[in-house]
């Protein structure tokens, strides 16, 4: 409470669903990977047939993780599924990574749902609630006498937040300005699209702005609209 009244919450939601039928999924793997990707599913796999490796996806939120569910679908023998959360840093981000253990979400061929949040905070499992970053590791153990290919067919993640609704850019009646940077715009390999949605005296509206690699000058980019006769900002989306 503050001045006797709750102080302002929103929350967002972050949702990630790679097209493993492209290299695109790439950016979100950690260095050192020894999973390849394939044309034909399993799209993540050892090199070769009988042989092992790893992948790791690294996620980050700008914004405390309350909630998530990760769908998956591994094909093969050997092939394994596990996460790891990082350590909040409390004093600077110059502080040493302090990891929690791997654990093993699934392990067996076919499809599976895991939630990663809340329905996991309870003292023994890893969990993404109140967590900034987590890792999610796919794995395949050398099987000598494995005949058909391991690995990753699909995987999805739809992750809840939690923020100020202060920290969300803010858009007023008339002219707005919104500057928008990235922390390296030389890795961007397509289209940013950035949409807000608002209510008017007249009903809901939403503005749409595509940004492009050519847009962006020493990682920002700046673009202006008009929304007139804005009563409150209901949401932002970013898809990528």
């Amino acid at each position: 409470m503050a001045g006797k009244r709750t102080i302002g919450q929103a929350w967002g939601r972050i949702r990630y669903t790679p097209d493993f039928r492209t290299n695109a999924f790439t950016d979100a793997l950690a260095p050192g990977s020894t999973l390849v990707r394939a044309n034909a599913a399993p799209y993540l796999r050892p090199r070769d047939i009988r042989g092992g490796g790893e992948a790791i996806f690294d996620f980050y939120s700008p914004y405390v993780l309350v909630d998530g569910t990760l769908r998956a679908e591994l094909l093969g023998q050997g092939a394994k599924l596990e996460i790891r959360t990082l350590e909040d840093k409390l004093t600077s981000q110059a502080e040493p990574d302090l990891w929690s253990q791997w654990q093993t979400i699934a392990s067996a061929a076919g499809g599976t749902t895991v939630q990663l949040g809340r329905p996991r905070y309870n003292g023994k499992d890893v969990s993404i609630d109140g967590k900034y970053r987590f890792q999610i590791r796919v794995s395949v153990s050398a099987d000598a006498r494995r005949t058909a290919a391991a690995g990753l067919k699909n995987l999805s993640l739809e992750m809840y937040f939690e923020n100020g609704i202060m920290s969300i850019p803010q858009i007023f009646p008339g002219a707005n300005t919104i500057d928008f940077r990235l922390k390296d715009a030389d890795r961007l390999q397509g289209p940013v699209r950035i949409t807000y949605t608002y209510e008017t005296a007249s009903g809901e509206r939403s503005q749409t702005n595509v940004l492009r690699a050519s847009d962006f000058h020493g990682d920002a980019a700046q673009y202006s609209f008009e929304a007139p006769t804005l009563i409150r900002c209901k949401s932002l989306a970013i898809a990528y």
